[in-house]
């Protein structure tokens, strides 16, 4: 209803503001400590979800100096504007080529692949029930999204009521929406009827780009044989994801590549089977998967109507059934795989803090969100080991030890597997690596 001077996601580019104010590349010493960090965790191989052509030469030059210990797998993400023609659509065919040209460059390196791509599909789930009217979230989503009411005191945030889109008070708003273009207009309605007049407005979220580009950009890199990393966390941008693999698979046919779709917060359970038949990577951060109520406050009220905060866990709704549905995704077929998403949350990549989760979905009051989803330490183990290495297609090199593949692997202080098995998985995240071994050297060592 009124500006709040907040710019989210891709709405941030309208100021104009350099590149480096939401974006920099890191400085040699920052590389170092990187892969330092990335060792302390017993972590030998990453995905770089969203990699710049730029940051891309700063990896090639890392591992020159002989500083790298670890595999990288770069999902290209390059600027589109650099491909869209004077009709405003993306030149899907150049851009693939290009990308391909760059992943030639590093054909053959033994630490670094430039061999896969991301795309964002949606924004987030978040909304922002602080600001006054509530900022909606932008995931994309099957059904609108709902009008809570919020009520904050300056210390407990409460959900007093909704806003009904199909009352006739919103109709008529919607009917006559050049009533309500002057801040008076605004604020007697808001008087009247202690809500503002956009909160009539429907939506669904949006996508971060035209279904066309996304169904031809998945099908041409699908065609060019690179893994795709689809970034989806509303329900109807999943199904988009969904749709554009199977497009890709009807159009070029079977192809070895496992695409990922990343985060899939919100699954909608018809296309949960349609996943597994694709064999598709889920890449979770299940450190997410755990009831936090301040967050929660943010996502829930806006999906489902929730009768006051006591509410908001309430296995009946929708957000609690099909939040994060792992389980059922593995038992469909789906590759479960996982990833720290930082530095978004927080900074430190915490393998075994997210292991925790998956096998727990619990907080530390033991309250657990969606039980049904949990999955069990050798899927969970799997999917930051060998799981991992089949969606970046390097199941031949490394994710298990065995003979005949590179020496990459963490000796812990604890076995996960023990402590589950004992009724001890709250303890898991808990688990400090002794020992790193990269390529078959001593890179980390806990003295």
């Amino acid at each position: 209803g009124e500006p709040n001077g907040v710019i989210n996601e891709g709405a941030r580019e309208v100021l104009g503001l350099p590149e480096t104010v939401f974006w920099s590349l890191p400085e040699p010493d920052a590389m170092r400590a990187m892969a330092a960090k990335l060792a302390s965790y017993g972590i030998t191989s990453v995905l770089d979800a969203a990699t710049s052509p730029a940051a891309l030469e700063l990896y090639r030059q890392f591992a020159a100096r002989g500083d790298q210990t670890f595999r990288l797998t770069a999902a290209l993400y390059p600027d589109l504007e650099i491909y869209r023609g004077e009709d405003g659509r993306v030149d899907v065919v150049a851009l693939v080529a290009a990308l391909a040209a760059l992943r030639a460059e590093y054909g053959g390196h033994p630490l670094i692949a430039a061999d896969a791509a991301k795309i964002f599909i949606d924004g987030v789930v978040e909304g922002d029930p602080y600001s006054d009217p509530p900022v909606l979230p932008n995931a994309a989503m099957l059904a609108p999204y709902k009008q809570p009411l919020f009520a904050f005191d300056g210390q407990e945030l409460a959900v007093r009521g909704y806003v009904k889109l199909d009352s006739e008070l919103c109709q008529a708003v919607r009917a006559l929406p050049e009533r309500f273009g002057s801040h008076a207009g605004r604020q007697a309605f808001r008087a009247s009827h202690g809500y503002a007049p956009s909160q009539c407005e429907p939506s669904n979220g949006v996508l971060e780009h035209p279904l066309e580009f996304i169904n031809d950009y998945i099908r041409e890199l699908d065609a060019n044989d690179f893994t795709v990393h689809a970034h989806a966390i509303g329900d109807r941008a999943v199904r988009v994801a969904v749709d554009a693999f199977e497009r890709a698979r009807a159009a070029n046919g079977e192809r070895a590549r496992r695409h990922a779709i990343a985060h899939a917060q919100l699954v909608h359970p018809d296309d949960v089977p349609r996943i597994g038949r694709l064999g598709l990577c889920l890449a979770f951060t299940y450190a997410w998967m755990e009831p936090v109520r301040p967050y929660d406050l943010t996502v829930v009220p806006f999906i489902d109507e929730i009768d006051g905060v006591g509410d908001l866990y309430n296995p009946d709704h929708y957000s609690y059934r099909n939040s994060y549905p792992v389980r059922s995704l593995g038992e469909a077929g789906a590759l479960l795989c996982a990833g720290s998403d930082a530095p978004v949350d927080t900074r430190e990549p915490r393998p075994f803090v997210n292991i925790e989760k998956a096998v727990t979905r619990a907080n530390a009051d033991g309250q657990v969100w969606n039980p049904e989803q949990t999955i069990d330490i050798r899927a969970a183990l799997a999917a930051y080991t060998i799981n991992g290495a089949r969606h970046l297609g390097r199941e031949d090199l490394t994710g298990s030890i065995e003979v005949g593949k590179r020496a990459d692997l963490a000796v812990l202080d604890r076995n996960p597997i023990e402590l589950y098995e004992a009724g001890r998985a709250h303890e898991i995240g808990q688990t400090r690596v002794m020992t790193t071994i990269f390529d078959g050297r001593e890179v980390f060592n806990r003295e």
